[in-house]
Protein backbone atom coordinates (compact mmCIF):
# COMPACT_ATOMS: atom_id res chain seq x y z
CA UNK A 1 0.00 0.00 0.00
CA UNK A 2 2.90 2.71 0.81
CA UNK A 3 4.70 1.65 -2.40
CA UNK A 4 1.82 2.32 -4.15
CA UNK A 5 1.12 6.04 -2.64
CA UNK A 6 4.98 6.46 -3.23
CA UNK A 7 4.30 6.23 -6.60
CA UNK A 8 1.27 8.06 -7.32
CA UNK A 9 3.12 10.70 -5.46
CA UNK A 10 6.66 10.32 -7.41
CA UNK A 11 3.95 10.83 -10.99
CA UNK A 12 2.09 13.26 -9.92
CA UNK A 13 5.16 15.40 -8.73
CA UNK A 14 6.92 14.63 -12.18
CA UNK A 15 3.05 15.56 -14.08
CA UNK A 16 2.76 18.46 -12.42
CA UNK A 17 6.86 19.82 -13.36
CA UNK A 18 6.11 19.21 -17.25
CA UNK A 19 2.89 21.26 -17.13
CA UNK A 20 4.65 24.62 -15.87
CA UNK A 21 3.96 27.69 -17.64
CA UNK A 22 6.24 29.49 -20.81
CA UNK A 23 9.61 30.12 -19.20
CA UNK A 24 13.26 30.77 -20.74
CA UNK A 25 15.14 28.20 -19.50
CA UNK A 26 16.71 29.46 -16.82
CA UNK A 27 13.26 29.49 -14.94
CA UNK A 28 13.04 33.47 -15.24
CA UNK A 29 9.81 35.42 -16.95
CA UNK A 30 10.48 38.36 -19.11
CA UNK A 31 9.13 41.50 -17.15
CA UNK A 32 6.03 42.01 -19.86
CA UNK A 33 5.28 38.22 -18.71
CA UNK A 34 5.53 39.15 -15.36
CA UNK A 35 3.66 42.39 -15.58
CA UNK A 36 0.55 40.22 -17.37
CA UNK A 37 0.70 37.21 -14.62
CA UNK A 38 0.55 40.32 -11.83
CA UNK A 39 -2.64 42.12 -13.83
CA UNK A 40 -3.98 38.53 -14.36
CA UNK A 41 -3.67 37.55 -11.02
CA UNK A 42 -5.01 41.21 -9.46
CA UNK A 43 -7.68 40.65 -11.84
CA UNK A 44 -8.98 37.39 -9.99
CA UNK A 45 -8.23 38.27 -6.41
CA UNK A 46 -10.36 41.54 -7.21
CA UNK A 47 -13.40 38.89 -9.37
CA UNK A 48 -13.54 41.50 -12.13
CA UNK A 49 -15.81 40.17 -15.22
CA UNK A 50 -14.31 40.72 -18.43
CA UNK A 51 -15.35 44.23 -19.67
CA UNK A 52 -14.08 45.83 -16.47
CA UNK A 53 -10.88 43.30 -16.86
CA UNK A 54 -10.25 45.26 -20.15
CA UNK A 55 -10.58 48.64 -18.52
CA UNK A 56 -8.26 47.76 -15.45
CA UNK A 57 -5.40 45.97 -17.48
CA UNK A 58 -3.86 48.49 -19.67
CA UNK A 59 -3.85 51.43 -16.54
CA UNK A 60 -2.83 48.70 -13.79
CA UNK A 61 0.09 47.76 -16.47
CA UNK A 62 0.80 51.31 -16.84
CA UNK A 63 0.83 51.80 -12.91
CA UNK A 64 3.50 48.66 -12.88
CA UNK A 65 5.77 50.03 -15.09
CA UNK A 66 5.88 53.44 -13.78
CA UNK A 67 6.95 51.73 -10.40
CA UNK A 68 9.10 49.69 -11.90
CA UNK A 69 10.91 52.65 -13.00
CA UNK A 70 10.94 54.09 -9.68
CA UNK A 71 13.99 51.69 -8.75
CA UNK A 72 17.52 53.19 -8.25
CA UNK A 73 20.67 52.50 -9.28
CA UNK A 74 23.08 52.04 -6.51
CA UNK A 75 26.55 50.43 -6.84
CA UNK A 76 26.78 47.32 -4.38
CA UNK A 77 30.00 45.98 -2.81
CA UNK A 78 31.91 46.13 0.32
CA UNK A 79 34.30 48.73 -0.27
CA UNK A 80 32.44 51.53 -1.31
CA UNK A 81 33.87 54.56 -0.12
CA UNK A 82 31.70 57.58 1.72
CA UNK A 83 30.79 59.66 -1.58
CA UNK A 84 29.44 56.39 -2.92
CA UNK A 85 27.54 55.44 0.18
CA UNK A 86 25.97 58.66 0.10
CA UNK A 87 25.07 58.59 -3.55
CA UNK A 88 23.35 55.31 -2.84
CA UNK A 89 21.09 57.08 0.08
CA UNK A 90 20.58 60.10 -2.44
CA UNK A 91 19.99 57.87 -5.54
CA UNK A 92 17.18 55.40 -2.80
CA UNK A 93 15.57 59.04 -1.65
CA UNK A 94 14.68 60.27 -5.15
CA UNK A 95 13.59 56.73 -6.07
CA UNK A 96 11.35 56.68 -2.95
CA UNK A 97 9.41 59.88 -3.51
CA UNK A 98 9.33 59.55 -7.34
CA UNK A 99 7.88 56.24 -5.93
CA UNK A 100 5.17 58.08 -4.46
CA UNK A 101 4.71 60.40 -6.85
CA UNK A 102 3.56 57.39 -9.09
CA UNK A 103 1.46 56.10 -5.95
CA UNK A 104 -0.43 59.68 -5.69
CA UNK A 105 -1.10 60.00 -9.74
CA UNK A 106 -2.61 56.60 -9.68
Amino acid sequence: MKEKLFIITIITALSASTMAQDKKPDGKFDPEQRIEMCVQKTAASLMLDDATTAKFAPIYKEYLNAQANCRPNCERGANLSDKQIKKNIEARMEAEQKRLDVEKKY
